[in-house]
């Protein structure tokens, strides 16, 4: 049950962290394209 519960808690820390990337994709990614296009520019 112990072991269970450890690599349980560190799959929903990747799962909430692979989310929020997937669902952040917004604000990183306006962060991003102007940052490539200003040096692209």
């Amino acid at each position: 049950m112990a072991p269970e519960l450890h690599p349980a808690s560190e799959h929903i820390a990747l799962v909430k962290t692979r989310g929020k990337g997937r669902s952040a994709p917004g604000p990183p990614a306006t962060q991003v394209v102007p940052s490539r296009k200003r040096k692209g520019s």
